[in-house]
């Protein structure tokens, strides 16, 4: 290895032979790497590792001569230590006014990344707010959504979603990211370490929950309503595990639908292209079916579940 550095032992005079020994030794440097340890040179001898380089340290030290990487100016270093020793050694040394000048566009790179993401940030919510993004919503998913943020950190918000053990209210969160309803802070592009919405946001989603009751009140013969309705399962091409939901996507019905509490359905999943899925949901009334079996461990309302949400 070719070396571009030089260096030169610095030693004290009137030493013992064994001082003069010990020195040489610990201090001996070759390829940029030690050639013994402190342990090694005490072994045969009264002394213990901190004594051999208590001795080194107060009878020697290294001048090393070297070029700083980033402006090349030759250095002469003092080093009374192996580990400075090794720091002023490595190709990529910087000097003191480098490092510190890299320090500061470190920061102030870091500071104009922190400006952009703000700026992204408000512009994301600027536009879901125009758009009132929570109109893409079903009145289930909002009330869940409402629930999450009501969670004070991060922590609690990522807490109570495992404590649910229920992937539709991931999927929830996630989607209200895509629309701009809540931001997600996430490192290495996954797990989330903090999240924020916009503001009055919660007020804005009530207000339209409002509207819906008043202009919706729960008659079932104020306008024509239909009990079926089918629609397309896209694959979920993200999906990360076994555990991941199978299809995802959003979808919208151009007429009411009425579903009944304690009535019986059935549904069927037919395959489609590229992976995709077509269902249908029926009242089992309406077909002819040899038997009705209601199927067992089904899912929960989402009403039922935001009421375990706790803070």
């Amino acid at each position: 290895m070719k070396e571009i550095y030089q260096i030169e032992l610095v030693k004290a005079g009137n030493l013992t032979a064994e001082e003069n020994e010990i020195v040489s030794r610990y201090w001996l440097v070759k390829d940029g790497l030690f050639c013994e340890k402190p342990s090694e040179i005490a072994k045969n001898r009264p002394l213990s590792t901190l004594e051999v380089s208590k001795i080194a340290k107060k009878h020697g030290h290294l001048l090393i001569t070297n070029k700083c990487s980033c402006c090349q100016t030759e250095r002469k270093l003092k080093a009374t230590s192996q580990a400075l020793t090794k720091r002023y050694l490595i190709s990529s040394w910087d000097c003191d006014d480098c490092a510190k000048e890299k320090k500061v566009a470190k920061k102030e790179r870091l500071e104009l990344i922190e400006i952009q993401l703000k700026e992204d940030r408000a512009n994301k919510f600027q536009k879901a707010i125009a758009e009132k993004s929570w109109t893409k919503f079903s009145k289930e998913e909002l009330h869940a959504l409402l629930q999450m943020l009501q969670a004070p950190t991060a922590k609690h918000l990522i807490a109570g979603l495992i404590k649910l053990n229920d992937k539709s209210y991931w999927k929830i969160l996630h989607k209200a990211n895509i629309h701009g309803m809540v931001d997600l802070v996430k490192k290495d592009g996954f797990y989330i370490t903090d999240y924020t919405y916009p503001t009055n946001i919660t007020e804005m989603i009530q207000e339209y929950l409002e509207s819906i009751s008043l202009n919706n009140p729960p008659n079932e013969f104020s306008s024509p309503v239909h009990p079926e309705m089918g629609f397309r399962l896209v694959k979920n091409k993200n999906s990360r595990s076994a555990e991941d939901a199978l299809y995802f996507n959003d979808v919208t019905f151009d007429r009411d639908i009425l579903i009944k509490a304690n009535t019986l359905y059935s549904y069927s999943v037919w395959p489609r292209e590229n992976g995709d899925a077509w269902i249908s949901i029926t009242p089992s009334d309406n077909i002819l079916k040899s038997k009705n079996i209601t199927r067992p461990n089904g899912p929960q309302h989402v009403g039922d579940v935001i009421k375990k949400w706790k803070y």
